[in-house]
């Protein structure tokens, strides 16, 4: 659908695959990881940063008062699919 560029796409794609090596550096496997949250600024580098910086400008077209964030969090979590 073409939110993201296709390069900016398949950098968080890359970031984030299953084998992808943000899950082992933040020891998700490991049975006592819940949840990992994290606060970004959108002044920040990094690819799920800039992805953030461009879904902020195409919701700010449905609603203009996101144009004024400063800032992310994301999170991933550690359970059963569909629970």
């Amino acid at each position: 659908d073409d939110a993201l560029p296709e390069a900016l796409f398949r950098a968080v794609a890359r970031a984030l695959a299953p084998k992808g090596a943000f899950w082992p550096a933040h020891d998700y496997d490991d049975e006592t990881s819940g949840f990992f949250s994290y606060v970004h600024s959108l002044d920040e580098e990094g690819v799920v940063v800039e992805a953030a910086r461009r879904f902020r400008e195409l919701f700010a077209r449905a609603v203009p008062a996101i144009a004024e964030a400063t800032g992310i969090e994301w999170w991933t979590h550690r359970r059963p699919h569909g629970a």
